[in-house]
């Protein structure tokens, strides 16, 4: 007993002399740092005090979080350059999410981490020369401070009581835990990020940033169960009549042997896998326009003529609403996600790309999959790298066929932010359309009006002006830009329905905003009072009634195939029938998590989805000979010359195996000064500014 009272008097010894070092070392530089990290965030000294005397507990908790972490100094004996290293790390952290909210709207998350190759390829569009040598000077310097410190930091002396100091350390962690669960409880803290723009402003930085770190896929609802899924999906009951089915060029949708007539009164809609020269439905097409939206939205604006004239008219004439997007200023993956699986990102982590995630390595279910049943061929079109979000393997996850992306096409125009001009994927449609013998489902994605936008003038003679209300004055120049690239957008857009309604056979097109563009808006400014809204419209070749109607992104797809009488596809089906129940979003996250991380029972068990053979392009790659001439230059060089066809700007040569420097001379011919000596094999790669290889011909062999 006595030994035991001594331990306990000894570990309360221990206890005194760690709470001042932990509060002197760690606490006190933590909340330094932290003042610092959150300043950089809100780049406001004023809301940064208003948030301190509004929320005291968030603001010490978010303190408390990074003096833990710096905590794990006190098992070091380099303890001041440990406590260094964690606290750069944070720093960095705030002066990251500085950095991205002058680009973007959405803070800087863990799952950014993952998206670095992605940065990598769009930097030159965000960052001048001399930012991003600036950046390099930065990190330098952060390193030279780093090693100086270990260096000329001494070492602690006398003993450092690791069976007192980890306990410590494990337990400042604990009370982290303790402490978030507390402010859970009492909503103090938010547990969902509904809006992770103002989740990060009202929760702090810190708190945020690592649920975004710890917190990724769907949680598992309570309850979960075989048993519950079973019941959802049997609630869900016999598809009743609930859509009206449209017959494509005169032929009618099969109804269980009964007429189109008798089907519209009410019977049963039975799905075939139907061949394709059989299937009775239009070719469906969804278009997502990168940053598209009204701006006549904005209160106090105005244009020497309407931006998007053609939108305005589609939106006048056709079926058209108000469509809810899961992200503001970035996040293009995110949006596209939900309109491809008709899933509701809400359920996933903060900040979440499930392209970057879950869909890396695994199937799911899809409108490609879905409709590939029925006889589609399922196709998406990209005017921007192949490899940009990974979109060249998670494609195959999500059940397309083929992926057209930029390294594919050819004469293509740039904007002077050079980025590639969307007229070019008139063309790339159409001629998806023409090359399959199945009607189509195809996904295109544009790319032009993306930014960031110019800070100056870069239009030499912009074919509209505006005027922005006072609180955008300063956004003159990038609001001028994007604008007018609107315009040329719209004109693509009106090209577009030209062609496809000339098409010889039955078309719907699904047109809206991914998300509205970086430009500094509020939700004050915009007349429909929202920054998570843009519009979408659906235009058809064929007669299609107008129905004007407000809805979420993952909603849409079920709405458009309800239209056409579609209902394959769990999902389809769950959204068709389902949305006015009271259990609406519980019931589909259970859904969403047992497809994804749970038993599947909603497929008895076992996954249905098989990853595609993903063929990249729609024109083939050829290489057919391979040979050496002398350079007409220089007689004494040797050029190779490959011949072949298809070939792009985006062509490279590689010579057993290692890519050459590459001149393209034709969509015929390419060359290289690169000559080896004695025998070789010649392929021809397709890939883009990442190096990354998306396709490589056969190889010829030169002797």
């Amino acid at each position: 007993m006595k030994t035991f009272l001594k331990a306990i008097m000894l570990f309360g010894e221990k206890i005194k002399e760690l709470v001042p070092l932990y509060l002197k070392v760690c606490f006190v530089p933590s909340l330094l740092c932290y003042i610092f990290v959150e300043l950089c965030s809100r780049k406001s000294v004023i809301d940064l005090f208003l948030y301190f005397f509004r929320d005291p507990f968030v603001f010490f908790y978010n303190a408390f979080l990074i003096s833990a972490t710096a905590s794990v100094c006190l098992l070091f004996r380099r303890r001041n350059f440990v406590l260094s290293v964690v606290l750069f790390l944070w720093a960095i952290i705030g002066v990251t999410d500085m950095v991205l909210l002058s680009f973007r709207t959405t803070p800087f998350t863990a799952v950014d981490l993952l998206m670095l190759q992605n940065a990598f390829q769009i930097m030159n569009h965000y960052l001048t020369p001399f930012q991003v040598v600036l950046i390099v000077v930065a990190l330098v310097f952060v390193a030279a401070v780093c090693i100086w410190l270990f260096r000329n930091c001494k070492k602690s002396e006398g003993s450092m009581d690791y069976l007192f100091r980890i306990p410590f350390c494990a337990a400042l962690f604990g009370l982290c835990v303790l402490f978030t669960q507390l402010g859970l409880a009492t909503k103090i803290l938010d547990r969902n990020f509904g809006n992770i723009a103002n989740a990060f402003h009202e929760n702090g930085l810190p708190y945020c940033f690592m649920n975004s770190l710890l917190n990724t896929g769907v949680a598992k609802p309570d309850g979960y169960s075989p048993e519950q899924v079973t019941v959802i999906v049997e609630g869900m009951g016999e598809f009743q009549g609930k859509i009206t089915p449209i017959p494509s060029q005169g032929l009618s949708v099969k109804v269980d042997g009964e007429t189109p007539e008798q089907e519209q009164q009410g019977n049963e809609i039975k799905q075939e896998v139907l061949p394709a020269k059989e299937n009775p439905y239009p070719n469906i097409l969804f278009l997502q326009l990168e940053s598209f939206f009204d701006p006549k939205l904005i209160e106090n604006s105005s244009y020497t003529e309407d931006p998007i004239p053609f939108f305005t008219y589609l939106k006048e004439n056709f079926s058209s609403g108000f469509l809810s997007v899961p992200s503001v200023g970035a996040g293009t993956a995110n949006t596209e996600f939900e309109l491809i699986t008709g899933m509701n990102l809400d359920f996933f982590g903060p900040g979440e790309y499930p392209y970057k995630t879950i869909l890396k390595s695994r199937t799911c279910e899809s409108i490609a999959y879905n409709l590939r049943k029925l006889g589609f061929a399922a196709s998406a079109v990209h005017n921007n790298d192949g490899t940009f979000y990974e979109r060249n393997k998670v494609f195959s996850n999500l059940g397309f066929e083929r992926f057209d992306s930029l390294e594919y096409m050819r004469k293509v125009e740039f904007t002077p932010l050079d980025w590639a001009k969307d007229s070019i994927l008139i063309g790339e449609i159409m001629d998806i359309m023409k090359a399959t013998e199945e009607k189509d489902y195809i996904y295109a994605i544009s790319v032009q009006g993306h930014g960031a936008y110019p800070n100056e003038p870069v239009l030499s003679a912009p074919a509209i002006d505006i005027r922005l209300p006072e609180e955008l004055s300063e956004k003159y120049y990038p609001f001028l830009y994007y604008v007018n690239q609107l315009r040329e957008m719209d004109e693509f857009i009106r090209e577009l329905t030209l062609s496809l309604a000339a098409y010889p056979e039955d078309v719907v097109l699904v047109m809206y905003g991914d998300h509205l563009p970086g430009l500094g808006l509020t939700e004050g400014m915009l007349k429909n009072g929202s920054l998570y809204e843009t519009e979408y419209v659906i235009w058809s070749n064929f007669k299609l009634e107008q129905i004007n109607q407000d809805m979420e992104a993952y909603q849409l797809p079920a709405y458009v195939l309800g239209r056409l009488g579609i209902e394959e596809g769990l999902l389809t089906k769950y959204h068709q029938t389902e949305q006015e129940e009271e259990e609406y979003l519980e019931h589909m996250q259970v859904l969403i998590y047992d497809m994804l991380y749970g038993d599947m029972e909603v497929y008895g068990g076992e996954n249905p989805y098989q990853p595609t053979e993903l063929v990249m392009g729609i024109r083939p790659i050829t290489l057919l000979d391979a040979f050496v001439r002398k350079s007409v230059a220089r007689e004494e060089d040797s050029v190779v010359y490959v011949q072949g066809e298809g070939f792009t700007e985006w062509s490279i040569i590689a010579i057993d195996g290692k890519q050459v420097k590459t001149i393209f001379l034709s969509e015929n011919l390419l060359a290289t000064t690169e000559v080896p000596k004695g025998a070789f094999y010649v392929t021809v790669r397709q890939q883009g500014n990442d190096g990354v290889a998306l396709s490589e011909t056969a190889p010829v062999y030169v002797e």
